[in-house]
């Protein structure tokens, strides 16, 4: 499901739809409280079947590890706690009418690097050009 959000946003836009549930997850810590009870309470949870393999820098890592140790839980969990509320509020979003949100976030988390920053605002705009050429012609 997130692959398909990922992909319905763009080309390789999976990693950054994770970070930004990620990021707005360690914005509400309180969140993780609730969810991991309400984890424990219920029935155990199958393994994720597909690996999904995204980078973290090292800021982000480390406040996952140090909110998974002082929750008593595992990054792998918050990660499912973080993909649990991003489906919510992808869901949510899209009922008020605010499909763009998250896209606006995804866009925002990948300009986060400084490394490829140039190279993504140069294709952005060619991408954003060749679109506006394309709704004159119409």
């Amino acid at each position: 499901m997130v692959r398909a959000i990922g992909s319905a946003l763009g080309e390789r836009r999976t990693g950054a739809l994770v970070r930004v549930a990620l990021r707005n997850l360690l914005a509400n810590k309180s969140v993780v409280t609730r969810a991991l009870l309400a984890e424990r309470r219920a029935a155990p949870r199958e393994p994720f079947t597909v690996p999904l393999n995204i980078y973290l820098e090292d800021e982000l890592r480390d406040a996952l590890d140090q909110l998974a140790k002082k929750r008593g839980t595992t990054r792998i969990e918050l990660v499912r706690i973080a993909i649990d509320r991003l489906l919510l509020r992808v869901e949510n979003d899209r009922l008020e009418g605010r499909d763009q949100a998250i896209a606006d976030e995804v866009e925002t988390e990948i300009y986060r690097g400084d490394a490829n920053r140039k190279v993504l605002i140069a294709r952005h705009a060619r991408r954003k050009a060749r679109a506006a050429e394309g709704a004159q012609t119409d």
